[in-house]
């Protein structure tokens, strides 16, 4: 009786981008199915490739919003947000095919996070600015009366600069029910 092994692909791939000639070999003959050479953004264009590069199971956001309204009993507003949250984590970790920020890689100022993003009225356009000098991450606020900062989970690092603005070009209705959904509550 042989012992199935289940994997991310997602973990393959980032053993694949982190081994040596002798790993990336190996790993291609035992996963011959898998293009370790093509881009990310070219694989993740929508929310169900998030789902499919991380073995997400449907019906996770149902069983979800019902958990959610049990215990936290949330508005639909900050319903929206806490679905918003989960879904923006998973594209950070799909995106970054198995990198996450670690103190070492903080330290060095690897790693970018989104620390600017508005919304230009009605219209809802996204503006947003990504740098290493965010990470772990923070968000600036400017006022009449002084200034503001919080910070950002690092989980919403990403590996470069180019997937964080990915991250919020290509799925720019997840970010704007994350950070604008109090116009939504009630």
């Amino acid at each position: 009786m042989e012992t199935k092994i289940e994997i991310q692909k997602s973990n393959v791939i980032a053993a694949y981008r982190a081994g040596n000639e002798d790993v990336k070999n190996m790993l291609a003959n035992l996963f011959p199915d898998l293009n370790f050479k093509e881009n990310v953004m070219d694989r993740i264009k929508t929310w169900e490739d998030v789902c499919d590069e991380l073995d997400i199971s449907t019906g996770w956001e149902d069983n979800l919003k019902q958990y959610i309204q049990d215990v936290f009993h949330f508005n639909e507003g900050e319903m929206k947000c806490a679905i918003a949250h989960m879904k923006i984590l998973a594209i950070a970790k799909a995106l970054n095919e198995g990198w996450e920020l670690t103190k070492d890689a903080e330290e060095r100022e690897e790693g970018y996070g989104i620390y600017w993003i508005k919304r230009d009225g009605v219209r809802g356009d996204v503006d947003f600015q990504a740098g290493s000098n965010c990470v772990p991450g923070y968000v600036y606020a400017d006022d009449v009366f002084g200034g503001s900062s919080w910070s950002v989970v690092p989980r919403l690092s990403f590996r470069t600069q180019e997937l964080a603005e990915y991250a919020v070009l290509q799925f720019p209705d997840i970010w704007r029910e994350y950070y604008n959904n109090y116009e939504q509550n009630k």
